[in-house]
């Protein structure tokens, strides 16, 4: 609370008129009885103004230009061979009767080590293609990668394999190990 020099009304004209003039924080005000001068202002906001408006604008605008600026520069350093497509390819070349040598390329280690391994515990450790039989059609030229599901066919097999057992054609150890090839390639 301050004492000044003056007729309250004569305090009051001039606080109105610097509120009028010269406050810097908006808002309005009235006098709702003598000796009494009343203020209030509502909490403003970027949207409240043309110029808020524009500020809002530029910000964004800057925003979505370094964005744009850490993208390219990590476009622009990132090493160019990983921009580059992956591929692998398996070439299979006859080595003789019923042999044959795969050559395994790829442009990323981990996709040559994974061919590698699966060529080796499939076709070499469980000698999975040397009793497949590759029906004429099914060398075609383009492909897609899916998971492989069940062959509806394979619960057949395995009963056609149950009956060379019983009748004594196959052992029950070639059974088991027949049957479980078949089973692991559902």
């Amino acid at each position: 609370m301050k004492v000044v020099d003056g007729p309250p009304e004569a305090c009051l004209t001039l606080l109105q008129s610097y509120l009028t003039r010269d406050w810097p924080h908006g808002g309005k005000w009235a006098r709702p009885a003598p000796g009494v001068l009343r203020m209030w202002a509502q909490r403003r906001t970027l949207f409240d103004s043309v110029s808020g408006i524009l500020v809002l604008l530029v910000l964004s605008i800057i925003t979505a230009g370094a964005f744009f600026a850490a993208y390219l520069i990590y476009y622009v350093l990132m090493d160019a061979s990983s921009r580059k497509m992956t591929e692998a390819q398996v070439v299979a070349t006859p080595v003789g009767a019923n042999r044959t040598r795969l050559e395994v390329t790829a442009s990323r280690q981990e996709w040559a080590q994974t061919l590698e391994q699966w060529i080796q515990e499939e076709l070499v450790e469980k000698s999975a293609a040397a009793d497949l039989k590759v029906p004429p059609d099914s060398t075609s030229q383009h492909g897609f990668f899916h998971r492989p599901h069940s062959s509806p066919d394979i619960p057949e097999q395995i009963k056609r394999l149950a009956e060379l057992r019983d009748s004594g054609a196959i052992s029950a150890e070639e059974f088991e190990a027949k049957k479980k090839d078949l089973l692991d390639r559902m």
